[in-house]
């Protein structure tokens, strides 16, 4: 293997041409880490927002973009157990827009048979930002009710689905009748449609027989958190 790799950089903060291809050392993976040969690298809107500088938190350019890939583990570091190169994996990462990256053991997970690369590559980000809002933030327990705002987007499909999987019932809001089709066959009990009803809380109520939501998953922002917090 070759002491260097291609990899993007994001060299300011700015639209696509802040984009750079560089030639940089390949990294080697620490303890508690492992070494992913990348196969596909997912785009999320999360990327587009550190690009341009509004995400919270965010790294100062330059930077290596790239939160999510697919590929076959390439090394394992120190205290890593449970994963062995030549493993299919998708991961979430920092640096995922490149031939190689490095990231904790704990934030891969083994790729399913079957499933294309390119699909892989589009789980990591958003599953576990929906299993960390659902699970770990917000407890969801059998027979709660949970109320998903674009329910059926990238994020919002997860939520949904994880829902489902979890036995809760899943309220979805939607922007058109076609994504609240979508929702539904996703699993969720009921949606609205936030173009005919912006006013939500009323009816959101109403499909609960008026005791209102355990957990509401809030992602728009806006005017829809004050809303979505009388639904609770």
């Amino acid at each position: 293997m070759n002491d260097s790799m291609t990899a993007v950089y994001v060299t300011r903060f700015g639209g696509t041409d802040a984009l750079e291809v560089r030639q940089v050392p390949v990294p080697d993976p620490g303890p508690g880490m492992v070494r992913i040969r990348v196969a596909a690298a997912g785009v999320n809107y999360a990327d587009i927002m550190q690009r341009v500088g509004l995400y919270p938190d965010g790294p100062k350019p330059p930077f290596p973009a790239g939160f999510e890939v697919s590929g076959v583990i390439d090394a394992v570091g120190p205290e890593v157990s449970g994963w062995q190169p030549g493993m299919p994996v998708m991961a979430f990462c920092a640096g995922g827009y490149a031939q190689y990256t490095v990231t904790p053991a704990r934030m891969c997970l083994p790729v399913p048979p079957g499933l294309p690369v390119e699909q892989a590559a589009a789980i990591p980000c958003q599953y576990f930002t929906a299993w960390h809002a659902l699970f770990t933030l917000g407890r969801l327990s059998p027979g709660q009710r949970v109320l998903i705002h674009a329910a059926a987007g990238g994020l919002g499909s997860f939520l949904v689905q994880l829902a489902r999987q979890a036995g809760a019932y899943a309220v979805g809001v939607c922007g058109s009748a076609e994504k609240c089709a979508l929702a539904e066959e996703l699993g969720c009990g009921a949606t609205i449609n936030y173009s005919q009803t912006p006013d939500f809380e009323n009816l959101a109520r109403k499909l609960t027989g008026g005791a209102g939501f355990d957990l509401v998953i809030e992602s728009v922002g806006g005017e829809r958190v004050e809303k979505s917090l009388r639904c609770l």
